[in-house]
């Protein structure tokens, strides 16, 4: 037997558009206590990472306020300083940075392991220099009413990767320094 699956088709879709006028308002397919379901989250986000080349050092910090806005932020470490005190450094200018712009509840990501480790009291700071680093963002982290460290894999945090390296590449002339543009 022939069917002719146009016909079946739109009676099909008759029906359905039929079905679809009896009774049925959009306020069926309303949940209950729909406003109960959604949760505000006022959390801003810190990515923060560093780099060193031959030109120095530089850190690089990405603040993303909750409404999405992204805040980049490049800064050349003008002295010599190992990876651990640049990232700490990064750290410090981004959470600096997300205080001064009305930050009260932050998660900071970064791809150090031992900065993140220490930062949240898993590992102890054994450097004195880095205690120093350490008080200091104890001293920042006041500021904020919660705030959470997580560490990221390198290739997750990509953006201040990006943001570092090009900090550290950046000769800045001396009568330039301090200069807002």
């Amino acid at each position: 037997a022939y069917h002719d699956k146009s016909i079946e088709g739109k009676l099909v879709a008759d029906f359905l558009a039929e079905l679809s006028n009896e009774n049925t308002t959009t306020e069926a397919y309303l949940l209950p206590d729909e406003e109960l379901l959604m949760i505000e989250d006022d959390y801003w986000t810190l990515y923060f990472d560093d780099a060193s080349n031959q030109k120095g050092c530089g850190v690089g910090v990405l603040v993303v306020i909750p409404e999405g806005a992204h805040v980049p932020i490049s800064v050349k470490v003008d002295f010599e300083a190992t990876n651990n005190v640049t990232e700490y450094e990064a750290c410090i200018v981004g959470m600096e940075s997300a205080a001064s712009l009305g930050a009260k509840h932050l998660r900071v990501f970064s791809d150090s392991s031992l900065i993140i480790n220490q930062i949240s009291r898993k590992w102890k700071v054994r450097s004195t220099s880095l205690s120093i680093y350490q008080a200091h963002l104890d001293q920042i982290a006041e500021k904020f009413e919660e705030i959470e460290f997580t560490y990221l894999p390198r290739d997750d945090n990509q953006f201040s990767d990006a943001l570092a390296k090009l900090a550290s590449m950046l000769n800045i002339p001396n009568e330039m320094d301090g200069m807002n543009l």
